[in-house]
């Protein structure tokens, strides 16, 4: 969803298409996450990290207002060395599941991913060839990440947020 411009109207089509009682897995990307922190020790740190923000656009990423996400421009390193830029739209826990509340979708269960796992920087995570000592952490951290992940805080703050909602049964199709 994250990727999608126009994600509203997307979501709007998820929930349209499901029948009364559907089920529909979503993820996106989440604002609150390790990586703010990242990207801001990147941008104090002359973008050693990579994440290509000059502070004053990191400092925006954390300002108010703090219950919308917003777009980002990320880097994902490929096999050959260059990186593609990307752009992504990041959601809060609130603000995704009061767009899903509008379609007529109910979040039953939501997970975050890479909340432990992002103790690593993501654009050290993303590099087409981590280190043997990259790959060791992350399976260390990826490990712990599986039994906490549906538990609070770790399910609203993940890099990404994945939802298992439902549509409801009394949803009308003229809606």
């Amino acid at each position: 969803m994250s990727f999608i411009p126009d994600w509203r109207k997307a979501l709007g089509e998820l929930a349209r298409s499901l029948k009364p009682g559907g089920l529909l897995l979503l993820e996106v990307e989440g604002k609150w996450n390790i990586d703010l922190f990242w990207e801001l020790v990147s941008a104090v740190g002359a973008d050693f990290l990579g994440y290509g923000q000059p502070l004053s656009t990191a400092l925006k990423h954390v300002a108010p207002p703090w219950n919308v996400g917003h777009m980002i421009d990320y880097p994902f390193a490929l096999s050959s060395g260059s990186k593609v830029t990307m752009k992504l739209k990041l959601f809060t826990v609130g603000e995704i599941e009061s767009e899903m509340k509008k379609v007529g979708l109910v979040v039953e269960k939501r997970w975050g991913l890479h909340v432990l796992t992002n103790v690593v920087p993501s654009t050290i995570l993303h590099k087409a060839n981590p280190s043997i000592g990259i790959k060791k952490l992350f399976t260390i951290l990826a490990k712990g990440e599986g039994k906490v992940n549906k538990y609070w805080p770790f399910n609203a703050f993940g890099c990404s947020i994945l939802m298992l909602a439902r549509r409801k049964e009394n949803q009308h199709e003229s809606e």
